[in-house]
């Protein structure tokens, strides 16, 4: 079956779940980003690359972020898979869009990792 094999879940249920934790990382991580740029701000009233470059050079820095990424992998993948499996109905169709969408997902992933470790 198509729908099974293409599924980042195993049901309804665990795709729900994965949208809302993913959700629920991604504002914990812009609360988290928030929090530490008022407090650059105090410091320092500029904005500038040696701040967002002390963000990213902090171990919990680059490891939130990592999970961020993860995060919006994880929900776009859901979100995406929904709305592929609902209105694409041709089957060779949509499994070609969902096996770009599993290469897009995956390229992200991997290019933010780079990213990341590489700062």
């Amino acid at each position: 079956m198509v729908t099974a094999a293409t599924s980042l879940g195993r049901s309804g249920l665990h795709d729900w779940l994965i949208q809302r934790l993913s959700a629920v990382v991604m504002l914990a991580y812009v609360l988290y980003l928030l929090a530490y740029l008022v407090g650059a701000y105090m410091v320092q009233p500029e904005l500038s690359f040696g701040v967002w470059q002390g963000f990213f050079a902090r171990p919990l820095g680059k490891i939130s972020s990592l999970l961020v990424i993860v995060a919006v992998v994880a929900h776009a993948w859901v979100g995406i898979w929904t709305v592929l499996t609902d209105y694409v109905k041709p089957v060779a169709v949509r499994l070609v869009l969902q096996c770009l969408l599993i290469v897009g997902c995956f390229g992200l992933l991997f290019w933010g990792f780079i990213i990341l470790w590489g700062v």
